[in-house]
């Protein structure tokens, strides 16, 4: 059991490692797109009547 644990313990390590690493690679790159929509497309993010239009990549030509 011990001789379990050991083998793997490096893997559950790596992974979490990787895991958190990942996730805010991926919160990074979302907050920096978030912000390049926000600073380039200010005009188009409101619509006429103040509702919020979401933009998403890939739609309506934005991306």
């Amino acid at each position: 059991m011990l001789v379990g644990v050991d083998m793997n313990f490096p893997f559950l390590v790596i992974l979490i490692y990787f895991g958190l690493g990942g996730f805010c690679v991926i919160l990074l790159f979302f907050v920096l797109w978030y912000w390049e929509v926000e600073i380039c497309f200010e005009d188009r993010v409101w619509g006429e009547g103040g509702e919020r239009i979401f933009l998403s990549p890939g739609v309506g030509g934005v991306g």
